[in-house]
């Protein structure tokens, strides 16, 4: 598999942000795990695991279905009308698959939907939404589209918050705090913490000329035979 290339030149600074997430025990840290998610999808299961993580030592792994949508799903999140949310995860996929986030009433219907294709590598993917009622059931949805295909995919660093997608944290983070009952409450980040918040493109306020130092370029290993034996 060939390693992802720097092209895009994209950076940002990290603006200090107030703000709650939503999901209880976001990095899957046991002793609670997976426990408030559900798979989605006829024969599909979920599990923690420790063999692919992204921000502890566990992540939740997903294992599909051949042939069916398959995914997982949390429930039971409180909107309010006139606000809007933001879903962000990280997402471990097959290189190629097609697959989604979304958020979604009570009954599962998508109300706005990020399409992706997995890279093989730790994506961070988001969506945001306007809501237009106040209910305590939505849910949040990381699903890989219908394939002939069983291999898992994995997911870590889940996030529901107001307004837009900010940088991750849950109550373990530094500068940060659990409102509740550890890994079974929301998670609180002070405006008053320069270690988290809204991501501000520099693109979007500068020119970017040249990058210099960001390591070793692309580069494939050839084994070619010598002429006096062995290999080089």
């Amino acid at each position: 598999m060939t390693a992802p290339q720097l092209k895009r030149m994209k950076f940002y600074i990290v603006k200090p942000t107030e703000q709650f997430n939503y999901i209880k025990n976001p990095t899957f840290a046991g002793p609670d795990y997976a426990e408030d998610w559900a798979p989605s999808g006829s024969g599909v299961t979920i599990q923690p695991t420790g063999d692919e993580q992204r921000r502890g030592a566990y992540s939740m792994k997903v294992n599909p279905a051949s042939g069916v949508a398959s995914g997982a799903y949390y429930a039971n999140l409180s909107v309010t009308n006139g606000v809007t949310y933001a879903f962000s995860c990280d997402v471990l996929g097959v290189q190629g698959q097609a697959m989604r986030i979304y958020i979604a009433n009570s009954s599962g219907t998508a109300k706005k939907t990020t399409t992706f294709v997995a890279t093989g590598y730790w994506q961070r993917i988001s969506v945001s939404f306007p809501v237009v009622e106040t209910v305590t059931t939505y849910r949040v949805y990381v699903v890989r589209d219908a394939v002939a295909s069983t291999l898992p995919f994995y997911v870590d660093g889940v996030q529901f918050e107001h307004w837009l997608p900010t940088t991750f944290f849950d109550g373990y983070t530094p500068g940060c705090r659990w409102t509740g009952a550890v890994r079974n409450s929301p998670s609180y980040r002070s405006a008053n913490t320069g270690l988290g918040g809204e991501l501000l493109c520099i693109n979007d306020y500068a020119k970017i000329i040249s990058v210099h130092g960001f390591g070793m370029g692309n580069w494939n290993q050839i084994m070619t035979k010598m002429t006096t034996g062995g290999d080089m």
